[in-house]
């Protein structure tokens, strides 16, 4: 009996990311369920070929790894079908992230919001032969707002309604709630025009119009749900080789009485980078010329990651403080070079934390050695919290280049520094600050993408819309090779 050939398996990485974990659910009861994932590739690819893939879910430090096969599916109903990929084999930790998640499934949950109970009783009733659900429902917006308090997949609501319209609603969520992932569909008529545009700069997420048509709520429901999910497919070798700074430091020996030195980095500072689209590539830390110079011809962008040091005040012409830190001369000549080399190939830098106040010192800035002694009416700018969680907001500037990466105002982000930037270093620009004017992040006029941020947004951008923008914008520009 002729033996069957296997599949062929093709250099092709698939990554789907679920924003919410309810988010998987609708996502499996929508297409993995009735036969895999819709993706776009650039040319067709050969059926029952195996791909690697990884999913990325809510809450959880690692990917889950498996592979696939591509099928033929629907992007959606009468739709024509395209390239799909099917899960096939999970890892033995994804699986039993995924059993958690079916286990603590209480049903996707979705509220409704009208003034008009027979609108809200038929948009219930198509809600549920789109998909399994539990609906609550909501006459106006002041009782849409006390119902918030639980937590909802998504929300559909009416803009005009006599107490609280939906406007009220929206901001709610977007701004009092700092919810930025939540679906809001908005229910308007073709002659609210300038409400509809209001929403949709409010943060509504999409609209359907009066007379309500049971296709086009499909349709916008399950667009809707499909936004929690980011699929991105990437050849190996189109991703971008990002460049990640390390530290180091001594750890106790098996043999007692003797310390071993380490290279070390927060694990969190990798997955950014793969999980955004790039390839992560650590940098040992080194004072040879020649391998600094081969490490810039390795790598498309650079990554200059913070740690519990500072940077010695001598770099800007200033004498030790009684406040400084521990000082790692190694690791700071490294990373001047480092970034030296990349600003002079104008290769994307981020820097992060004491990563952006190196960029500062490189180009002639200063800092302040000590935050709480120096700025007398600043903010606690070293959370309690974990690095997970934010403490404070920003404000970012109008026209800055993190603005248009961001595309917000302000941001909540996370804060675990004691020194901070002082006089902006020449060829830079203060593109975010906190309440207490602290400067919290900067950029350079002169290179297509040198920014630095005071935060960390490595430990943020799961959850994070403008955390996440910002690696993903980083590695769009590192993947362009100039």
């Amino acid at each position: 009996m002729e033996e069957r050939r296997k599949s062929p398996r093709i250099p092709l990485k698939v990554q789907v990311k679920y924003k919410t974990p309810n988010a998987f659910l609708a996502d499996y009861a929508l297409n993995i369920s009735k036969g895999g994932i819709f993706i776009e590739t650039d040319k067709p690819l050969p059926l029952g070929s195996s791909v690697d893939f990884q999913v990325l879910f809510p809450d959880t430090t690692k990917p889950v790894k498996g592979t696939g096969e591509v099928v033929r599916i629907a992007a959606g109903e009468g739709e024509p079908s395209g390239m799909g990929i099917r899960f096939k084999d999970l890892s033995p930790e994804g699986l039993e992230i995924v059993e958690k998640i079916f286990k603590d499934f209480s049903g996707i949950r979705i509220l409704v919001v009208d003034d008009a109970a027979v609108m809200r009783r038929l948009l219930s009733f198509w809600l549920r032969k789109i998909i399994k659900c539990d609906i609550t429902e909501a006459s106006d917006g002041i009782e849409a707002i006390s119902k918030l308090k639980e937590k909802f997949d998504l929300v559909i609501t009416d803009l005009r309604m006599p107490r609280a319209d939906g406007l009220k609603v929206i901001e709610h969520i977007r701004d009092n709630m700092h919810d930025t992932v939540t679906p809001i569909i908005i229910v308007t008529t073709v002659a609210s025009g300038d409400d509809k545009k209001k929403a949709l700069l409010l943060g509504a997420s999409g609209y359907i119009t009066k007379p309500l048509k049971f296709t086009e709520l499909s349709k916008t429901v399950k667009d809707m749900f499909q936004s929690l999910v980011d699929i991105s497919t990437k050849k190996v070798e189109d991703m971008p080789v990002i460049g990640i700074t390390t530290d180091f430091g001594e750890m106790p020996s098996k043999t007692k009485g003797q310390n071993d030195p380490y290279i070390f980095l927060r694990e969190a500072y990798i997955n950014a980078i793969e999980e955004n689209g790039g390839i992560p590539l650590l940098l040992p830390i080194t004072a040879s010329s020649e391998l600094i110079e081969h490490y810039t011809e390795m790598i498309d962008g650079l990554l200059i990651t913070g740690g519990n040091f500072d940077i010695d005040p001598r770099y800007y012409g200033e004498e030790l403080s009684s406040m400084i830190g521990e000082i790692k001369e190694e690791r700071t000549a490294f990373e001047m070079a480092m970034a030296k080399h990349a600003l002079d190939k104008d290769m994307p830098v981020l820097g992060i934390c004491g990563g952006m106040q190196l960029l500062n010192v490189l180009t002639g800035g200063t800092l302040y050695q000590d935050i709480p002694t120096q700025l007398k009416d600043a903010i606690n700018h070293q959370q309690k919290k974990t690095k997970e969680n934010a403490s404070h907001s920003i404000k970012i500037t109008d026209d800055s280049k993190l603005f248009s990466i961001i595309n917000s105002k302000s941001a909540m982000v996370n804060s675990t520094h004691h020194q901070a930037v002082k006089d902006v270093g020449k060829g830079l620009a203060v593109n975010a600050a906190a309440e207490d004017s602290v400067i919290e992040g900067i950029e350079s006029t002169n290179h297509r993408f040198a920014i630095g941020v005071q935060w960390h947004p490595e430990a943020l951008y799961k959850k994070s819309r403008e955390a996440e923008a910002l690696f993903k914008e980083f590695i769009k520009e590192s993947a362009f090779k100039k």
